[in-house]
């Protein structure tokens, strides 16, 4: 688990180069994108006494930081209410996300598979 998580990051990092912006988003929005439900699940984990509190603290903190430009930017224009409330939706919205790109990406593997068995 510990080696998925590694390499789900590396490749948010590599993807995400400074001035070019993989897909038009940031470096922080990708590793966003893989760290919102990985706080998520390890949450659940943790309530239901299968893993350890301190690993989805860990990870919503990283979270935290790595959303905190954004976070103070509506602070700073809208006030401390829009922000806190951004803060949930935004986190919800990057699960939808990574929902989505977890279920466009088997939708491929299984239309290319697919696709192979086809041509045979």
């Amino acid at each position: 688990m510990k080696k998925f998580i590694f390499i789900l990051l590396a490749i948010s990092l590599l993807l995400g180069k400074r001035g070019t912006d993989f897909c038009h988003a940031p470096q922080e929005q990708l590793l966003s994108v893989v760290l919102a439900p990985l706080v998520l699940i390890l949450l659940i984990m943790a309530v239901l006494g299968h893993a350890p509190t301190y690993g989805a603290l860990v990870l919503s903190w990283l979270w935290f930081l790595l959303n905190m430009r954004f976070l103070a930017f509506l602070t700073q224009e809208k006030g401390l209410f829009l922000r806190l409330s951004a803060t949930w939706v935004t986190f919800m919205h990057l699960i939808v996300m990574a929902v989505g790109i977890a279920c466009g990406s088997f939708a491929f593997m299984v239309g290319q598979s697919g696709k192979e068995k086809g041509a045979t």
